[in-house]
């Protein structure tokens, strides 16, 4: 069952990560989507999303 929970936890985890390389940090904190330029947004996606996974 344990093992179960963290596979679910993992996924999850991976798929939040490719949808912000992919240039939407909508799963990012406001707070710090607010401080991020609109011609940033790629590149912050990708290092936020590289980090996730």
């Amino acid at each position: 069952m344990e093992n179960i929970i963290m596979l679910i936890l993992g996924v999850f985890i991976s798929v939040v990560g490719i949808i912000n390389i992919k240039g939407n940090i909508s799963t990012i904190h406001s707070y710090n989507r607010r401080r991020v330029k609109e011609e940033d947004i790629p590149k912050y996606g990708k290092v936020v999303g590289d980090v996730s996974i």
